[in-house]
């Protein structure tokens, strides 16, 4: 069973094989990378 949440807003869900190259993109940002990965690089085979 997956579990989606919904708000006028925002979908989350589980992410998915079609979603590695976003979240990589995202995750390399330097502002998310300054609060969520102390600031280091995140290699895609993290994600």
């Amino acid at each position: 069973m997956t579990i989606e949440l919904y708000s006028d807003r925002v979908w989350m869900r589980p992410y998915a094989i079609e979603d590695v190259d976003a979240l990589h993109q995202l995750w390399c940002d330097p502002d998310v990378r300054r609060y969520l990965f102390d600031d280091r690089l995140v290699p895609r085979e993290f994600v």
